[in-house]
């Protein structure tokens, strides 16, 4: 390498060095309320547009006494308004030690989870279970209405949140973030900082702590990463939001009502 070389990449060394420090000086707070607001009214848009969305998460289940274990795999939704069919997918199951001798767990079968207007299938490896949104009354809605998990976001703002306009992925970026842990219901506490595309308004990128205590006293959380990708006005495959399962799913909808008090 000739000094002319080195001194030109000495100088885009720099350059590039300099880059994150501009990034976060271009940076602003903003109003988080506001931000919701736009989140909500993104999904309103694009509720009744056929659509997939591909998940890709990390999750950490932690609880005492148990070794944390790590599970990556993705998540296919295809989505129609009230209507999802989804097809959740477990690539690795690790059970994570401090000397670095990880154990490698079976992975689970596939999950297929369905909803339709009026009830939720899951079928898997612990077989196939439906929960009636008529007969859980107003948690029903809560829990399975028109854009229902939207809902995290007004339990976020019930506390303190902040709001920056930054970047992800090199593209603009809204990142919100709890200032505290708040209570999403039933006892569970939540930590959360959203990454969301400035010009779409769409959830991008996630980051979800999840804290409660099991009937044993014993507290357990569940640490969550994933990537949202969106496309948009796509052909729904044939057989979505049905599957075989349906007839001879096991109705555990007292037990949600049981476990909600």
């Amino acid at each position: 390498m000739n000094l002319r070389t080195f001194r030109t990449e000495l100088a885009c060394a720099a350059a590039l060095a300099a880059l994150p420090l501009s990034s976060h000086a271009a940076s602003h707070e903003m109003d988080a309320a506001s931000v919701v607001e736009n989140v909500k009214a993104a999904y309103a848009e694009i509720f009744e547009v056929p659509q997939r969305i591909e998940h890709r998460f990390y999750t950490t289940n932690r609880s005492m006494g148990q070794p944390d274990v790590l599970s990556i795999g993705t998540l296919t939704v295809h989505q129609h308004g009230e209507n999802l069919d989804g097809d959740l997918k477990v690539n690795s199951v690790v059970a994570l030690s401090e000397t670095d001798d990880h154990e490698v767990l079976g992975i689970p079968g596939p999950t297929k989870i369905i909803q339709t207007e009026d009830a939720l299938y899951v079928s898997g490896d612990q077989g196939a279970f439906v929960i009636k949104e008529s007969d859980l009354g107003d948690m029903g809605m809560a829990m399975m209405g028109p854009m229902a998990t939207l809902s995290f976001f007004d339990a976020m703002l019930a506390g303190e949140v902040f709001a920056r306009s930054e970047f992800y992925q090199g593209r603009p970026a809204v990142t919100l973030r709890s200032a505290s842990p708040f209570e999403i219901g039933n006892g569970t506490m939540a930590d959360a900082k959203f990454w969301i595309d400035a010009e779409t308004n769409l959830v991008e990128h996630m980051v979800v702590d999840l804290a409660s205590v099991n009937a044993d006293g014993v507290e357990a959380t569940v640490m969550m990463e994933a990537d949202m990708q969106y496309t948009l006005d796509v052909e729904i495959p044939d057989g979505a939001f049905m599957t075989d399962n349906m007839a001879a799913a096991r109705d555990i909808t007292s037990d949600v009502l049981e476990m909600a008090k």
